[in-house]
């Protein structure tokens, strides 16, 4: 298992790979996110886009457990605890 780090520009809402070793938080209109438990046979660029397909509703939280990532999936701070149980 790895992290991927992701970061999200709020203008557009598009995600993308991003240095790795970028701290996770807000910095203006960027949001950079780490996503854990990453399955070693996934690459950085399927992660992308998990998150494309995914709805991200954090305000406080910058870590994601991939297993809370998909399609159709919203993702809160209620529930990333769920996944990261279940995973």
């Amino acid at each position: 298992m790895h992290t991927t780090i992701i970061k999200i520009d709020g203008r557009t809402g598009l995600p993308s790979l991003t240095h790795p070793e970028a701290a996770p938080g807000r910095r203006g209109p960027i949001t950079t996110y780490a996503i854990c438990g990453v399955p070693d046979n996934v690459t950085p660029q399927a992660v992308v886009l998990a998150i494309r397909q995914t709805a991200i509703w954090l305000r406080e939280t910058y870590t994601i457990p991939y297993a809370a990532l998909g399609q159709g999936r919203i993702v809160t701070e209620a529930n990333i605890c769920e996944a990261s149980a279940a995973g």
